[in-house]
């Protein structure tokens, strides 16, 4: 007999690391994240539509690297616009016991971030 585990749908699934791969928000900001060596941690962010302002990264260190990035934008003017930033922890520069720190920034083209969130990446083996 399989078990379902039901959740309000005011809250969001989380994965934990142990067991795959892990997401997080703006509400996760400044909270250090468990991620098992080998799987994907994904940061997705939200902006209105529009605007002219995008999230992107502000700082990582070269061991971590950079984020794969993907933008969807909703089909209507306005709508928001998702973008997911996607770091593969399976590289011979990162290991277990490690904990990295990732900076990104909301900010109008061109200009300084006007907001910026902080997550320590805490590498699990």
């Amino acid at each position: 007999m399989t078990r379902i585990e039901a959740k309000p749908i005011n809250q969001p699934f989380e994965t934990p690391a142990a067991h795959g791969n892990v997401q997080v928000g703006e509400k996760d900001s400044g909270k250090t994240i468990d991620v098992q060596v080998g799987k994907t941690f994904s940061v997705q962010l939200t902006v209105p539509g529009g605007t002219g302002f995008s999230w992107g990264v502000t700082s990582t260190n070269k061991s971590f690297g950079y984020p794969k990035t993907s933008t969807v934008a909703a089909p209507m003017p306005g709508g928001p616009v998702t973008t997911t930033f996607t770091w593969a922890t399976k590289n011979p520069f990162i290991h277990a016991g490690e904990t990295h720190t990732v900076k990104l920034g909301l900010a109008f083209a061109g200009k300084d971030p006007m907001k910026e969130i902080t997550f320590n990446v805490r590498l699990t083996a």
